[in-house]
């Protein structure tokens, strides 16, 4: 308690006489404050920010305990933050003075207002005295709600209290305030309607959700103008995940304890962010096989968990069950073996491997024992088998498992020696069948640009169906499993960009998952190219060859076949003769049909197809780099016989030579055929006669490898004995002259050298040594068409002198007279049709507009 008076001196004025100078000289009284008596407003109770009922008033006293009118009193607020009114007040004759007090804005704090008397001349404090008074919360303002949402199983009590804070417009918490608890939605109920705030203002109440799925509401109230909502998600079976965390599979002795205890966890998916459940019930039973369980009523920790106290098995060998189960209706199962054991006899299973098998359970154990075995016995799901030994040590069998659950089970191998002794093996499987993953969309080698569209599903026997997953491969270049889509439950029709790929070749995986994690994977390959120089002719059911405007010719596996663009598709050869293991080599299209070569590891080395008039012919070569095509004329080489040219339109066959080279010769859309023979000469064959270009005989040159187009012929030229390095040189049906000089790096036909409609391409190493290309017009005009600091390679020639070409990464197209123009990444092939270029990638072809 702070005391009423506060005694202070008199303040003395000593004069020249030695006497005090305390007293009026006329009335003689003493006028100096000595003391402030409290006399009302003390320990007063009021609502913050607001005014004291009754004013706060001292009086003024000498040290005779008289009262002094006249003196001036200050008051001031010391604590609390409030005000007072005049801040100043003169007592009265009685001594009195006074003063109104309004209350700061914190019931947390202290509220403090002091009165003080100084001397009138110096300013010197004298006497002083302090009010006390207690700040109460004002009118509920606020509502403040806590643990809001929350979510659980339907039926079940959340884990958290609903809670809420009433405060004033200050945020003072109120305390005694009545809060009413009322279910809006859902038919759940709370453990108490109505509740006191307590001294810190707040309220709180436990609610169980009703029986329906989704959302709940409930109304916190306080009078009928203060209210909030909470809402909580109530899930039931299917959207609850409820998962073995440990204690499955396990095996003991019959009537013993399993080692570990079953143990579950109940999350909720929330839509691709997980979280566990808490507080929920969960319900351990006995299901199979006997035995018995401690604490089997459990209720899930804030991790979701919930654990049996113990588990043990029945006093019978074989297989035991326990179900964990919540109000929803949600399970799972846990399974142990009792297992009995001898000395004598050791089982130990060889496959299955696991843990999933399908509708036929493979057995295949090994067993060692001391004595004969008078019998082996397989049992599963109920079934029973006599196994058999294949070998010393090792029994095997299997059972079907068609029309079996899809569920958790488990091989019991019994053997029995000639002693009667019994000793067991246990193997715990999964009889679920890997879920079938469907892809109709994107085609194995197909063109995204940069997006493609996926379309999948997927087919499986687990009731909660399956989910689709896209990603990256984890192959080298495959960007470590980069998620593009999903999961997503099946089907999936998405569209994915694989922008960031331009111009590379990717392989994505697509991935069909179960429940259980089991998982089935298509990949596909795609280039990614988007250019807008590219114009789409089609698409194909394989890896395109060869193109023209109306048709594709293209190989999937052992099958080839042409797609009419805009119209149907047909196989031209399918599963190729036995023995034939490579793919396409070289491939034509040709006005009446398609020929084509196929490589193999093994005798015949190299065959030809020829496909006319809906019919397939072949014939055995003896290289697939001797076939070359133009117009209706296919050139090849057999063994023994030798270079050989077909009309395809009729089916008429010359002999060219028997002693021709056996690789990279030429034919022109006019029958002209240009070759290399065996003494390294290049001739022509021409209206029925060859005729030398070349004449040299291997003595000095060796001339190989020529192009032609029916008027200029190219072809390598390279001292005898060198063969890192060439010339490349052009007959213009004439003269020989050189358009290239020696470079000691491989120079190769198509690639370095080009002919077509009495145009050449040709490359040539400049100053820095870089190949650039070159072209040669039919009047004899040579012009540089590259000029970069990196290599170019001739890809396509047209007739009307533009060409295309790569670098290391880029694809280019340059005009007879024009300037290299990028077009694309340097993948797939390119071809000069029906007077334009087009482009061949994957399953696609794309005429090039520059």
């Amino acid at each position: 308690m702070i005391p009423s008076r506060f005694l202070a001196a008199c303040v003395a004025g000593v004069i020249a006489a030695g006497v005090y100078a305390c007293a009026d000289r006329v009335t003689g009284v003493d006028t100096v404050p000595a003391a402030i008596d409290i006399v009302s407003g003390q320990g007063q109770s009021g609502t913050v920010a607001e005014e004291l009922s009754q004013p706060i008033v001292v009086r003024v006293l000498n040290a005779g305990g008289q009262p002094l009118g006249g003196q001036l009193v200050n008051f001031r607020v010391i604590q609390g933050g409030g005000s007072v009114f005049a801040g100043s007040s003169l007592s009265n004759a009685d001594g009195l003075a006074q003063e109104r007090w309004t209350l700061g804005k914190s019931v947390a704090d202290s509220q403090i207002v002091e009165a003080r008397v100084v001397d009138a001349s110096t300013g010197a404090a004298l006497v002083s005295g302090r009010f006390l008074a207690t700040a109460l919360a004002g009118t509920p303002i606020t509502l403040q709600r806590f643990n809001n949402p929350q979510t659980t199983v339907a039926g079940t009590q959340l884990p958290d209290s609903l809670l809420v804070l009433v405060s004033d417009a200050y945020g003072n918490p109120i305390s005694g305030a009545t809060v009413k608890w009322t279910v809006e939605s859902g038919g759940g109920s709370v453990n108490n309607a109505s509740a006191l705030t307590t001294a810190t203002g707040y309220a709180s109440t436990k609610w169980t959700l009703g029986p329906d799925a989704g959302t709940q509401t409930l109304l916190a109230a306080v009078g009928t103008t203060l209210s909030t909502e909470f809402s909580a998600t109530a899930l039931v079976a299917g959207s609850v995940r409820m998962t073995k965390v440990s204690g499955d599979l396990q095996t003991a002795a019959p009537g013993a304890a399993v080692s570990v205890l079953p143990t579950v966890q109940l999350i909720d998916p929330n839509g691709g962010n997980p979280h566990p459940l808490g507080g929920v019930a969960v319900t351990f039973a006995v299901t199979r096989g006997g035995g018995a369980i401690t604490d089997g009523n459990a209720v899930t920790n804030a991790s979701g968990i919930a654990t049996v106290g113990s588990w043990v098995l029945g006093s019978q060998s074989g297989p035991n069950e326990l179900t964990a189960s919540i109000s929803v209706g949600l399970s799972v199962k846990f399974t142990a073996t009792g297992v009995q054991t001898s000395p004598d006899i050791s089982v130990s299973f060889v496959d299955p491997v696991g843990p999933f098998v399908g509708d036929t359970a493979p057995i295949l154990v090994r067993i060692d024992s001391r004595f004969p075995l008078s019998t082996v016995r397989a049992a599963l799901d109920g079934k029973v088998v006599t196994l058999t030994s294949p070998r010393q040590y090792y029994w095997s069998g299997s059972i079907s498992l068609v029309g079996a659950p899809r569920d958790t089970m488990t091989i019991v191998v019994t053997a029995t020696d000639a002693n009667g002794s019994v000793g067991q093996g246990v193997r715990a499987l999964i009889h679920d069948r890997a879920p079938r993953v469907i892809v109709t969309q994107p085609a194995d080698t197909s063109v995204a640009r940069p997006n493609t569209l996926i379309d999948a599903s997927c087919e499986d026997d687990d009731p909660n169906g399956c989910t689709i997953t896209v990603r990256m491969t984890q192959e080298p270049g495959g960007d470590g499993g980069l998620l593009l889509a999903g999961p997503t439950s099946s089907p999936m029709h998405t569209s994915i960009s694989l922008a960031p790929w331009e111009g590379q070749g990717r392989v994505i995986a697509i991935i069909a998952q179960d429940s259980r994690d089991q998982a089935t994977t298509a990949t596909r390959f795609l280039w990614v190219e988007s250019s807008p120089h590219l114009q789409s002719i089609g698409t194909a059911e394989g890896h395109v060859v060869d193109a023209d405007n109306s048709r594709l010719l293209w190989n999937a596996g052992p099958n080839v076949g042409i797609t009419h663009v805009g119209g149907s598709s047909e196989t031209i050869a399918s599963g190729l003769p036995s023995g034939f293991q490579g793919s396409i080599a070289r491939a034509y299209l040709t006005p009446s049909g398609a020929a084509f070569a196929v490589a193999s590891g093994g005798p015949p080395y190299a065959q030809l197809y020829v496909w006319l008039n809906g019919s397939l012919t072949s014939k055995t070569l003896n290289s697939t780099s001797s076939v070359a095509a133009a117009g209706d004329f296919i050139i090849y080489t057999t063994s023994p016989d030798g270079l050989y040219r077909q009309d395809v339109s009729n089916g008429a066959e010359v002999l060219i030579s028997n002693s021709s080279g056996n690789t990279e010769n030429s034919v022109g859309e006019n029958g002209d055929v240009a070759y290399w023979n065996l003494s390294h000469d290049v001739l022509r064959f021409r209206g029925g006669s060859n005729t030398n270009i070349t004449s040299d005989n291997g003595v000095n040159w060796l001339n190989v490898y020529p192009l032609t187009d029916g008027t200029n012929i190219v072809f390598l030229r390279r001292p005898t004995g060198v063969y890192d390095g060439a010339e490349i040189w052009l007959f213009d049906g004439t003269a020989l002259s050189m358009l290239a000089p020696f470079r000691s790096i491989q120079v190769l036909p198509h690639s370095d050298y080009e002919v077509n409609g009495g145009w050449t391409a040709f490359t040539k190493a400049d100053a820095s040594g870089f190949a650039q290309v070159w072209t040669r017009s039919p009047s004899g005009v040579l012009r540089a068409v590259s000029a970069f600091a990196t290599s170019s390679r001739i890809r396509a020639l047209g007739t009307d002198g533009s060409v295309v070409f790569d670098t290391d990464v880029d694809r280019y197209f340059a005009s007879a007279t024009g300037s290299p123009t990028r077009i694309s990444a340097s993948n797939g092939s390119v071809v000069w049709r029906s007077g334009h270029f087009i482009m061949m990638l994957g399953n696609a072809a794309f005429t090039v507009s520059p």
